[in-house]
């Protein structure tokens, strides 16, 4: 009975983390994108809206984990401090967290095609954010 009590705890307290330590992987992220189109669906077809060129809208994914905005205004950045990106069955998901290592939002897909960054969160009829990598 001790035992499993021991057991049943220790798998209670792994489960109840609020978020692994956020450790960069994934060097093809680690840089300066620049923020250009967001797409949603709010159940009529599927709206793309790019996002206005100036101020340049910028996220940096820093090879320590953390992240640098300059000028973002969307929402499910703005919270955000810490990154990390996980290898599942359906390909590389990008996780974001808060200054308390809270994830914030869901996990997104995250694709990364030439110099084109794809995140899509999960939603039900689908969304996603675009990004462009900045050269300096």
């Amino acid at each position: 009975m001790k035992r499993n009590s021991l057991l049943l705890l220790t798998l209670i307290g792994v489960s109840c983390q609020t978020a692994q330590t956020p450790v960069a992987t994934g060097d093809r992220l680690i840089g300066s994108w620049h923020y250009v189109e967001r797409g949603y669906s709010p159940g009529a077809g599927y709206i793309i809206e790019p996002i206005p060129k100036t101020p340049v809208q910028q996220v940096d994914f820093l090879p320590d984990g953390t992240l640098r905005l300059v000028n973002t205004e969307d929402q499910l950045f703005a919270t955000a401090r810490t990154y990390r990106i996980d290898s599942t069955q359906r390909g590389k998901q990008l996780s974001l967290f808060n200054g308390e290592k809270a994830i914030v939002g869901l996990p997104m897909t995250m694709r990364i095609r030439n110099d084109t960054l794809r995140l899509s969160p999960r939603c039900i009829e689908g969304c996603h954010f675009a990004f462009v990598r900045l050269r300096q």
